[in-house]
């Protein structure tokens, strides 16, 4: 009895220990993480609805400032508004009558309760100062807006305007345009003034801080009446970002941790940078969600504390047989880890949950013995089937020679027998008969160097004949190299692109050298021509396609010869050798050919 007690608080703490591992701090975790989640989701979720509406209140303004846009394009070919701004007037009753015909601009400012007032500020002495037409004193021709306006000679522009002169507010969001005649002159500056009362009932509708920041940093309008004319800097807003797309800011506003929204206003002609600010506090927004989270974190303590009673009464009877089942497990995991034979067989009985886990163990053991076979077989056929794709890809890739250049070389000697001699036909003939014996005796085995450059000797010399002086080609000196083991068909193909692409369509004579170096374990050999050379988009389009890896069947589509030699080269010797081609159009082009510097490592393993 007593040993019972004390088997049963011993295994009652390792279980409590357990739970508080297992159950307690994931639960937790969770909590705080769902809480996370839903703080997270709720300021999204508010962000989204506030750039909606930023969005809505954006465009509603960029209609409203549409509005004045549309009138300056029909203002700036008034011929009646240029007659009044441009006339000398004799007298003062000629410029009120001239007043009082125009009618225009009360038009517009009865039929579009968006505008405040249309005036034109001239530089015409004659004029009478009144409601709409204005001089240009020396404070207006210094003033910056002033001074963009006319720079922009013509355009559209969009100004924060201080307009004490005219008793209004401090500042107005005003359209500016040089108004000019047809000749070119400059007849006056119009500004339509919007109204400040009008675009601040658009931000009164919403139930966050909403802004209209100009360029220089002055709040044109805002929800908060009291704002209007600030700097951004009076309010502690961060920088803005320039034009573009919506940006989002963290910022404390009012001593709140606080969102900010900042879009851009983008309108016809528009150079000027306005901006639209949302700011909103976060507390407001993630209310519900802490109200929430407090809940679920009672849900969850009134479950541990029922889960862990519960618990505490059945951890005596199942302890004991936990313990067996765990001590199996860990032999298994023992004998896995090294590396041995993982055969063990749980004897634990009983047809419970544990009874059944050991019949488990068994079959799991018995399971990964199989699944351990099964890779290691399929691994060995892996890597078989990888060496027999690799030799059927050098097969596949040896076999796309191009055969134009024997229709064409036969083509000539017809022609040259059918004309002339005998002895020089026969040489050629024997040249010829020698690259195609070549080239049906090809097994993708490697060659000496001194066959290789014989057969790209032979097809120099065909070339020769065919050109006559207009070819002529130099190999330097090899002696040292006869003897090095070298993949068939690698040289003659950079050679014949040579003739191809750089000799053929070169006016007057050209040489093709071929020499070699040896320097930092590689072997170089180098084919160069002066040639008519390769522009540099095609040559930069070249080397894009050289550094693709590409499956056969598409290099096969392709029948590109200079990426047929790379990827042999690649697949043969390592990815660290291929092609290197360099080219200055109507001076020539230099193909190197890298490979391996000694013979004995000119091979992957598995190919020689």
């Amino acid at each position: 009895m007593f040993s019972f007690k004390l088997d049963d608080i011993k295994i009652g703490k390792k279980l409590v220990l357990l739970y508080i591992l297992a159950v307690l701090i994931p639960l937790l975790l969770v909590g705080l993480i769902l809480t996370s989640v839903l703080r997270n989701l709720a300021l999204e979720q508010a962000i989204r609805e506030a750039a909606f509406n930023v969005e809505r209140v954006k465009k509603r303004i960029l209609q409203i400032m549409q509005v004045p846009a549309d009138l300056s394009d029909k203002l700036y070919v008034d011929s009646n508004l240029e007659r009044i701004i441009s006339q000398d007037y004799g007298s003062t009753l000629e410029v009120v009558e001239a007043y009082r015909q125009y009618k225009e601009f009360d038009y517009y400012l009865n039929m579009y309760r968006e505008i405040k007032n249309i005036c034109v500020y001239s530089e015409n002495k004659a004029l009478l100062e009144n409601w709409h037409f204005m001089k240009v004193t020396e404070e207006i021709a210094r003033a910056d807006w002033y001074r963009r306006t006319v720079e922009n000679n013509g355009r559209i522009g969009w100004e924060n305007i201080p307009l004490q002169e005219l008793n209004y507010e401090a500042r107005h969001l005003c359209l500016t345009r040089l108004l000019k005649s047809i000749s070119g002159k400059h007849l006056g500056v119009l500004v339509i003034y919007l109204d400040n009362d009008f675009l601040s009932s658009l931000f009164e509708q919403e139930t966050f801080d909403l802004l209209l920041i100009d360029q220089n940093g002055y709040v044109v309008t805002a929800r908060d009446r009291s704002l209007i004319g600030r700097r951004t800097e009076d309010l502690n807003l961060p920088p803005l970002a320039g034009t573009g797309t919506e940006h989002i800011y963290d910022l404390v506003y009012n001593n709140k941790p606080s969102k900010m929204i900042v879009d851009t206003l983008s309108l016809r002609e528009m150079e000027n940078n306005f901006q639209i600010i949302a700011i909103f506090p976060i507390d407001s927004i993630i209310g519900e969600a802490g109200y929430l989270s407090l809940l679920g974190f009672s849900l969850i303590a009134c479950s541990l504390l029922l889960s862990l009673g519960l618990l505490s009464l059945f951890s005596s009877s199942l302890s004991r047989r936990i313990n067996m089942l765990s001590m199996d497990m860990r032999r298994v995991v023992s004998r896995a880890r090294m590396g041995g034979d993982i055969d063990y067989t749980s004897n634990i009985t009983g047809k419970d949950e544990i009874g059944r886990l050991s019949k488990d163990l068994n079959l799991m053991v018995e399971n990964i013995k199989k699944l351990t076979k099964e890779v290691y077989e399929a691994n060995f056929q892996k890597q078989q089937l990888l060496i027999w794709q690799k030799d059927m890809k050098l097969k596949v890739l040896a076999n796309q020679i191009n055969p134009h250049f024997l229709f064409n070389a036969l083509e000539t000697i017809r022609m040259k027998a059918h004309i002339k001699g005998e002895e020089e036909i026969a040489r050629i003939i024997m040249l010829l008969g020698k690259i195609i014996r070549r080239n049906l005796e090809l097994d993708n085995q490697p060659v000496p160097l001194r066959s290789e450059l014989e057969l790209v000797e032979n097809y120099l010399e065909i070339q020769k004949f065919r050109y006559g002086d207009k070819i002529n080609y130099e190999i330097e000196e090899f002696r040292h190299l006869e003897n090095y083991p070298i993949l068939p068909l690698l040289i003659q193909p950079v050679v014949e692109n040579t003739i191809i692409h750089g000799l053929e369509n070169k006016e007057g004579r050209g040489k093709v050298w071929i020499k070699f170096a040896r320097d930092n374990g590689e072997l170089r050999i180098i084919v160069t021509d002066d040639g008519v050379g390769i522009d540099r988009k095609k040559l930069v389009k070249l080397q894009k396609l050289l550094a693709k890896s590409e499956s056969q069947e598409g290099i096969a589509r392709r029948k590109i010869g200079l990426q047929n030699v790379h990827q042999r080269i690649k697949l043969y010797y390592g990815e660290e050798y291929g092609l290197r081609i360099n080219s200055i159009q109507n001076q020539g082009t230099t193909v190197e050919i890298i490979l391996p510097g000694s013979a004995e490592k000119n091979v992957q393993s598995g190919y020689y």
